[in-house]
């Protein structure tokens, strides 16, 4: 059932329709208005469990600006959330309501969010929900803005979205920087170079891993375990997550790299990881679900065809099932 929630002057105006995820947003509107300094979020678990932190909300109405700005949806509008309330995505949205004095179109959260009958100006998702969606007959111009957060664009959404005459884009955040701190189209005119929203600059540790210098957040510098080609102080291009980085026989190579590839072809959940290896310290591995083991010997001939011996997985591992996230999000690591 869809829903819509009213926003004026800071608070809840209107609410339409009853849903568990009303109480949410209740709940956090009142400790929102309660004239204390900061909010009790939780991290979304990509790396470990779900941990609570306590952000301030004086930075989250600056995240909120931020946004609002970089989009041009700082003003009244009405958007479609369908994230959930218990992470800081679902969170910003709406801070954002509670700033810029939206109408919210209400989809309770999930895999599978039910589609409006009102086109919004602003949506945000999770990769997973958008390519459900478009699974479901959702038009990729069906808003003007949307960003894609939580996860990675695969190349097979990419290719869905490249054409799309509305603006949609891959944002690049997490809790700890109140969401996205840039982003990078995926329509129109498409980029993989992540572009610093304002008062947002970059650097590298020596690992070359990405340093966040944020003006709005108090604990900048902020240092992440994500590798990157640094092109300026305000641009990027991703390239992995130092703690997936495979050491085989001293060659390191980036997993999304392969998975890359392999999505672009197959079209398949999979992901690439690590065993070890007497030899070579750690052996790559490619992991499928079992529902997919009818396309091992056709994956195992484009590994042989198209990847270069010295990063090709050496060995193909079937699971029953994959596992993932409370966000959704894939675990890639062989969990027995």
């Amino acid at each position: 059932m869809i829903r819509k929630v009213k926003f004026k002057n800071g608070r809840i105006h209107q609410m339409i329709g009853e849903s568990v995820d009303f109480a949410e947003i209740s709940d956090f509107v009142e400790k929102w208005n309660d004239g204390s300094d900061s909010i009790c979020v939780h991290t979304s678990g990509s790396t470990g469990i779900p941990k609570p932190i306590f952000i301030l909300k004086e930075e989250m109405r600056a995240s909120a600006r931020l946004t609002g700005s970089f989009f041009g949806i700082n003003r009244p509008i009405v958007a479609w959330h369908a994230l959930p309330m218990s992470f800081i995505a679902g969170k910003m949205m709406v801070v954002r309501a509670l700033e810029f004095d939206w109408d919210l179109i209400w989809s309770d959260a999930s895999a599978y969010p039910e589609i409006p009958d009102v086109s919004p100006e602003f949506a945000a998702f999770t990769p997973m929900q958008f390519f459900n969606l478009l699974q479901n007959g959702l038009e990729p111009n069906f808003s003007p803005i949307t960003i894609l957060g939580g996860g990675e664009v695969s190349e097979e959404l990419g290719e869905r979205l490249k054409d799309a005459s509305q603006g949609i884009f891959s944002t690049y955040g997490m809790t700890e920087t109140i969401t996205h701190v840039a982003c990078r189209p995926i329509s129109g005119k498409v980029s993989e170079e992540y572009q610093a929203l304002a008062g947002v600059s970059f650097s590298q540790d020596e690992r070359g891993c990405l340093v966040v210098v944020a003006d709005h957040l108090s604990s900048s510098p902020f240092f992440t375990n994500d590798q990157v080609d640094l092109l300026s102080s305000t641009t990027f291009v991703f390239k992995g997550r130092a703690d997936r980085v495979i050491n085989s026989g001293g060659l390191k190579i980036h997993p999304e790299a392969i998975e890359r590839k392999l999505h672009s072809e197959f079209g398949i959940e999979l992901f690439v990881t690590s065993k070890a290896d007497d030899e070579l310290g750690q052996r790559v591995v490619l992991v499928i679900q079992k529902k997919n083991e009818d396309l091992q010997s056709k994956i195992q001939e484009f590994l042989n065809d198209e990847l270069d011996r010295k990063i090709r997985p050496k060995e193909i591992v079937i699971l029953e099932n994959f596992k993932y996230t409370h966000t959704g999000k894939l675990v890639k690591r062989i969990v027995e």
